[in-house]
This record gives structure tokens, C-alpha cells and sequence, in this order.
């Protein structure tokens, strides 16, 4: 720091190419502004870390005061350092390079900027108007006239061959704003050709008046292509936050204090950078609370990372150069009082800072919307930074309301720290249940009511209690399904009965505690998130309690239909073969077997026993009025989930055709592996089957223990563990009337012929059937399909 020149700004602590290209971009738009001339010139060196001179560099480090500790250590690597060409497998002759320095190593870009340290001071020597910048082999040079520019251009030739270096005509580039005599300066008698825009280390900038440069589409493709390969990444909400935050927003966003992007492109990269964050396919998810409720926005959002870029790079030019400070005076005074249209990064600034509501006052001073004067000149960065995520997203949360009425109540601001409590504890040992309580926040939360509204639905009616419509409110607080969760959480339900009529639509539906809000407290007992998941936060303003507002019942019903939309459209990572949705994706396979084999054997089940589904005459149907029918029998009791185990027991004499006898017990097995609870997927079955359902085989079991050939076959199925015992086969001999098929239709008659072997399922309470054209409640079994009449003897 004690002799590196002012305009230099590579390989320094504090500084990177923001100081280059934003300088740059302030001192374009205080020509426009001010109308005053501005010329400049870009060039570049050809392969600079390659052609430098050693011996000259060394003398160069010496005379600046390098130590001879470190210095000839550095030379006798250089000198005993032998290179060779290779070319696929051949190596050259080994020769010794007298020209170069190694890229990579940190001594090399000190070499690199105590020579450019040089050029700088003779660039600026060579006339008083010129400012020389450079980041690392990229100069340039501004100046105020044309010839001041051209006198520093004939010095820049001359290091070049002073230093054995190459100048790259073809890369170099020139432009003057406001000229009073418009020439361009010429490199080794050839004219640098004039743009109206440029590339100044990977950012765009305008140097004519009108509007700034546009960020290039290729780069906001690239952003996106990074988001949507980032959502196949099997990765937890943290960690992904973590990915997006440093593949998306870095590369769209890269130079954009000093350039425009289009809102239509931002809005597309949003939606990438969201459906990446939830891999899920949930409709109606909130984005504007995911990313500034759940999610750090600034970080993910396009159009929050670029208020709080532009804003945030001011605030740290103003503090950390000085040189600007007249700069940034000038302009700042000229855009109060409504100059000229000119891109520049103050313009940028000011179009960021009224879209979250601010009014620029004094220079460095904004006026927020509550009327508070923020000083960014006096605030630490960290202070002010925080100053700017805040004003961005109380913007947000004013327009939320206008779009979702659950969410009514967040314009006056959110209480994040109460909110989200429950899913920053570390503590729980249940992480599974957090993106439940994450769609209750986002308002993703499908409801019959909503179905119906959208045709999704025939009846808003709830399916649990069957009393009302089924709406988050009567979701959360009403429905008599859901008493025995809701109970647990008395003194919230209380609260809620005596002044739940007066909490904003946020709280009471969503679980977002807006600020200021004299909810009661009430503790949550316990971190376990199994028991809180899906419970409303209730926090005074000031207050550590987290409470519970007896909304808990999300865990259980929430939980299966996330289940269910997450089977339809299951996520298996191709390598990853541990995921659960690994294993879905195999019960679905079984599943789709399971019908197969149905759709395959159930015709030939029905023409061996030669009865139609329906009668075909008087004959026919008196036999069927004649078959006894099924007494009402008690509610049945839900079945637990789990693996049910099916032992099938077939007599080898009773079977005149093996192969037949196998293909009705895998028909048989099929419906009773169909029983499930409420709360199973409905679109997958297959959760109870066991495994060997399918293999044939299975009749190596159907024999008795004594060898007895008169036992007809019988499908027994033993509950799980823990459930009911399993009732025991019936006794060699018995007869059983037929059920109905699980395919639907009519009865399959009375006694079972001779040459076949029946089967059926013998039911203790509470897996009894019940009363054929009774509608099906509880759990599914042969009941539940039409027709069934079975009669166990």
C-alpha cells in the first residue's frame, strides 16, 4: 500500500472490480449530467503473465523495498525452474524459460502490480487530465481531452516495449461523451474504434445518455439452467438455500449496479429459483413469503438481490473511497433536482431505492415510508445493510394482502422471530414434519373448499366430519375430526374461543404473527416438532414463548395429503436408492402388478364358475333371493397400518386345476391386501402388501399339516403386530358360501362346486363385513365393493 498507485485495484484487501467498473460508470454519468467532455480507452495486454521479464521484475521488487529474505529465495526458484512440451504421451527436451512468471501463486500478482504500479505513475505524468486505472493486465485510461487521452496511449506503447509486451489492437476500445472534437486515439498509428457500449470487466455499461445497458440474456440463461439442475439435488431446505444462494443470484446479478435487467426476466428466474427451493410440485405457495419469511430473500430473490445490491454497493463506495466523495456530491444533487435521463450506478440506485418506498433527502440521507431519516453515510454496513433487507421486505408484505385474503393482517410487518421459531429450533428430533408447517406459512394448505371452487371437487363438504364446509378455519378450530389433537393445546384453544373473532386472518389461518399484535401467550409444552408442526406461533412483541393455538391437527391431515400429492408425482434421484421415494416408487410397481394380474385373471375366475354378474332368468334369480343375508354388524374399527401377513392354505386333493387354484388365492390375496386406513394414500394400496404377494408360489403352504385333502381353500390374513389375533382357518370339511369378487357385480352363488376350490376370507370383529349397499366407512375390505354379500359359516 505504500507505493501501488490510486487507480490500482486487483489483489488488494477491500477492493475488486466494483471499484473499477462502478468508478468508471459514476464518472460516465457525471459527464452526462454535468455536460462536460469525458474521453477514455481500454486496451488489453496479450498473454502478460507469460512474456513479463524476470530479471527486470526482480530489480523492480529490490528497488521498492522487498526483502532480500524473500526476494532470493524467489530467484532461485525462478532460475533452477526446467520446462518441457508434452504432446500426448512424448515429452520435449527440458529448456529454461527467462521470460514469465508462474499464474497461481501469490508472489506473481506482486511482481504483476508493482510493475503496473509504474505505468500508472508514467500515465500519469505524461499530462495532469488523465486518470490511469488497472486491474491487474487490464488498463485503461480517462481523460478530459482528446489529446490527454492519446498522450497517455503513447506512453502505454511505450512500457509495452519496454517489457517485451504485446498490446491486443483488436480488444481495445474507446469512447468520448460530450467531445469537443471527436477523435478517436490511435494504438501504433491505428484508430481504437468508439462504442456506445462496453465491457469493462464482465459488466455492461452505457456511455451515451439515455438508458443503461442491459445485462445479457445469455448470463440470466445460465442463472436459470443453475436453478433448474439444482433442484435435482437431493438436499434438505438449508442446505439447498445454501446451493441456490451461491450458483443463481452471483451470476444473474454479477454487475448489475451499473447495468438494467428486465423485470420479465427476473420474474422467470424467480419462479426457477422457487420451484428449486421446493422441489415439490405444490400449488399455491406464496413466494412472497417463502422468500422473506422462510427463506433470506436477498440472497435468492432476483428482485430483492438487486434493491439490496445497489443499495449496499453505495453505501460502501461512500465509505471506503473518499476520492469519490466529490463525485458522488455532484451527481447526487443533480438527480434531486431532475437532470438528465443518464445511466449510472446513482440513477440505479435511486430507481431501487423508491421501489421499497424511500425518498432520497441530504446526500447519503433517505426518508423510509414512516417517515424516519436513515443516514447511510454514519450506519456500519452490517447495520445498514440489515436497514435495506428490512424496507425491501415490508414493501413485499403491503402488496401480500391485495393477493391472498388468508394472509391479511402482514402489511403491518411480521414478528419473524416468533414465526419462524419453531423452524429454526435445532432441537427436534422430527425435521420431517418442518415442510408442513412451511406450507401452512406459505398458504399452500389445499382445502375441499377451495377444490370445489376450482372444479376440483363435487362437494365443499369436509371429508373428515362430514358437518361443514371444509375450510381452514374450520380445518384449524371447528372440525370435530380433529378434537383429540386439538385438545392437547387447551389454553390456546381457549384463547382463540374468547378473542379469536379479532385475530387478523394471517395468524388464525396462516400461523404469521404480524408485529404488534396482543395475541395471548401461551407455551408450547415441549420442542418436539411432531407435536407443534402444524401449530399457529401466538408471541407477544418482546416475548421468547412460542405457543400453540391448537392447530396441531395439520400433522395429521395435512401430512397425508402432502403424502398423496407427493406419490402422483414421486422425486427418485437415479443414485440415490436410501431416498423414500425410492421405495414409493417400487410400492407403485407392485401396485400396478397387483392390477395387472387382475385384469388378467378375473374373466377366467368368472367363466369357471359359470355364473353371469347379473341374472339372466327367473332360475337364476330366485337362487340368488334365496341366499341368506348379512346381519348389520358394528362400526368396524381402523385397521393399523403395516405390512398385513397372509398365510394361504390349499388342498391338493379338492384342486382338480393347481394352476387355477394359485391364480384365485393371488386374486384373493390382492383384495384383502387392499384394507387401509384414512390416512393411506389412496393411490397406493400396495402400502400393506407383503412381500412374495405375487409369486405364485406361495401354494407351497396350502397343504395341511396331516395332508388332509378336504379343506377348501381358505385366504387368511393375520393383522400386524400389535393388532387383533387372526381368527383360525376353518375346520377340513366346512363349506362357505361365496363372496363377491373384489372386481364388483353380483354374488358368485351358493355352494362351491366339487372339482374347485373356493375361497374366501373368514372375519372376526372388527374386520366383520357389512350390510350389502351400505355406504363404506372405516376401513376398506370386501365390504366396501359393490355387491358384496358374503356369508361366513
Amino acid at each position: 500500500e505504500e507505493w501501488i498507485a490510486t487507480g490500482q485495484h486487483a489483489y488488494r484487501p477491500g477492493h475488486c472490480t466494483e471499484d473499477v467498473y462502478w468508478t468508471l460508470a459514476l464518472m460516465v454519468e457525471e459527464a452526462i449530467l454535468t455536460d462536460t467532455p469525458l474521453h477514455g480507452a481500454f486496451m488489453d495486454f496479450a498473454k502478460c503473465f507469460d512474456g513479463l521479464p524476470q530479471g527486470l521484475l526482480f530489480k523492480l521488487a529490490a528497488e521498492m523495498g522487498l526483502s532480500p529474505r524473500v526476494l532470493v529465495p524467489l530467484q532461485g526458484m525462478y532460475d533452477g525452474l526446467r520446462r518441457r512440451f508434452r504432446l500426448g504421451a512424448s515429452l520435449g527436451s527440458e529448456w529454461t524459460a527467462t521470460n514469465g512468471i508462474l499464474q497461481g501463486c501469490p508472489l506473481s500478482v506482486f511482481l504483476l502490480n508493482a510493475l503496473m504500479a509504474v505505468w500508472s505513475r508514467a500515465v500519469e505524468a505524461s499530462s495532469p487530465e488523465t486518470k490511469p486505472w488497472s486491474y491487474a493486465d487490464d488498463p485503461g485510461i480517462l481523460a478530459a481531452t482528446a489529446d490527454a487521452l492519446q498522450s497517455g496511449v503513447d506512453v502505454t506503447v511505450e512500457f509495452e516495449q519496454l517489457t517485451d509486451q504485446k498490446l491486443h489492437a483488436s480488444k481495445g476500445k474507446s469512447f468520448c461523451i460530450n467531445p469537443a472534437q471527436a477523435v478517436a486515439p490511435t494504438l501504433r498509428g491505428t484508430p481504437l474504434p468508439q462504442v456506445e457500449q462496453l465491457k469493462c470487466l464482465g459488466a455492461e455499461l452505457a456511455v451515451v445518455p439515455g438508458r443503461p445497458a442491459m445485462v445479457k440474456a445469455e448470463r440470466l440463461d445460465s442463472a436459470k439452467n443453475r436453478a433448474v439442475r439444482a433442484r435435482s439435488l437431493p438436499l434438505p431446505w438449508e442446505p439447498r438455500q445454501t446451493v441456490l444462494s451461491a450458483l443463481v443470484l452471483p451470476r444473474a446479478l454479477y454487475g448489475c449496479s451499473v447495468s438494467a435487467v428486465s423485470e420479465e426476466s427476473l420474474k422467470k428466474l424467480r419462479c426457477c429459483v422457487v420451484a428449486a427451493l421446493w422441489k415439490n410440485k405444490v400449488r399455491r405457495r406464496c413466494p412472497a413469503i417463502i422468500l422473506t419469511l422462510l427463506a433470506p430473500g436477498h440472497r435468492l430473490h432476483p428482485q430483492q438481490g438487486l434493491t439490496y445490491l445497489r443499495l449496499k454497493i453505495l453505501q460502501r463506495m461512500w465509505q471506503q473511497r473518499p476520492d469519490l466523495h466529490a463525485s458522488i456530491r455532484r451527481v447526487w444533487t443533480l438527480r434531486m433536482q431532475g437532470g438528465q435521463r443518464a445511466p449510472g450506478p446513482l440513477g440505479l440506485a435511486f430507481a431501487a431505492a423508491r421501489s421499497i418506498g424511500w425518498v432520497p433527502a441530504d446526500v447519503g440521507c433517505w426518508t423510509d415510508t414512516s417517515g424516519a431519516n436513515l443516514d447511510m453515510r454514519n450506519q456500519v454496513a452490517g447495520l445498514w445493510q440489515h436497514t435495506v433487507r428490512e424496507g425491501i421486505r415490508r414493501k413485499i408484505w403491503q402488496a401480500v394482502p391485495t393477493q391472498r385474503r388468508n394472509l391479511q393482517g402482514v402489511e403491518t410487518g411480521i414478528d419473524r422471530s416468533a414465526t419462524c421459531k419453531m423452524l429454526s429450533s435445532r432441537t427436534s428430533a422430527n425435521r420431517e414434519q418442518r415442510p408442513i408447517l412451511r406450507r401452512i406459512c406459505a398458504d399452500s394448505v389445499w382445502t375441499e373448499s377451495l377444490r370445489f371452487r376450482i372444479g376440483r371437487a363435487s362437494t365443499p363438504v369436509c371429508p373428515h366430519c362430514h358437518a361443514a364446509p371444509e375450510t381452514l378455519q374450520h380445518l384449524w378450530w371447528e372440525c370435530r375430526a380433529w378434537g383429540q389433537q386439538r385438545a392437547e393445546h387447551a389454553e390456546a384453544l381457549a384463547a382463540f374461543r374468547a378473542d379469536g373473532r379479532n385475530w387478523p386472518p394471517c395468524l388464525a389461518l396462516c400461523g404469521v404473527l404480524p408485529c404488534g399484535s396482543t395475541a395471548p401467550v401461551a407455551h408450547i409444552q415441549g420442542n418436539a416438532l411432531v407435536e407443534a408442526a402444524a401449530e399457529v406461533v401466538v408471541v407477544a412483541r418482546g416475548s421468547a414463548e412460542a405457543a400453540s393455538a391448537g392447530v396441531s391437527v395439520a400433522v395429521s391431515a395435512v401430512s397425508s395429503q402432502n403424502e398423496a400429492m407427493r406419490d402422483q408425482q414421486p422425486y427418485v434421484h437415479p443414485h440415490h436408492g436410501g431416498h423414500p421415494a425410492f421405495h414409493q416408487m417400487q410400492e407403485q410397481q407392485q401396485y400396478q402388478q397387483h392390477q395387472q394380474l387382475r385384469r388378467q385373471w378375473v374373466q377366467p375366475v368368472q367363466q369357471h364358475q359359470q355364473l353371469p354378474q347379473q341374472p339372466q332368468n327367473l332360475q337364476q334369480l330366485q337362487q340368488l333371493q334365496q341366499m341368506p343375508q348379512l346381519q348389520p354388524q358394528p362400526q368396524p374399527q381402523p385397521v393399523p397400518q403395516g405390512l398385513a401377513q397372509h398365510v394361504v392354505r390349499q388342498s391338493s386333493a379338492a384342486s382338480q386345476d393347481r394352476n387355477f387354484s394359485r391364480q384365485a388365492s393371488a386374486v384373493s390375496i390382492h383384495s384383502m391386501s387392499c384394507m387401509t386406513t384414512p390416512s393411506t394414500s389412496p393411490h397406493l394400496p400396495g402400502r400393506s402388501f407383503s412381500r412374495g404377494i405375487l409369486d405364485p408360489t406361495t401354494s407351497a403352504h396350502s397343504r395341511t399339516a396331516s395332508g388332509s385333502s378336504a379343506v377348501p381353500l381358505v385366504a387368511h390374513m393375520a393383522p400386524p403386530v400389535g393388532g387383533l389375533p387372526a381368527p383360525a382357518p376353518q375346520a377340513a370339511g366346512s363349506r362357505c358360501q361365496a363372496m363377491s369378487p373384489p372386481f364388483g357385480g353380483a354374488p358368485m352363488g351358493g355352494h362351491f362346486s366339487p372339482g374347485l376350490s373356493p375361497y374366501s376370507v373368514p372375519m372376526s370383529p372388527p374386520h366383520t363385513a357389512r350390510m350389502a349397499g351400505s355406504p363404506p366407512q372405516g376401513p376398506v375390505g370386501f365390504s366396501a365393493w359393490p355387491g358384496a354379500n358374503a356369508v361366513m359359516q
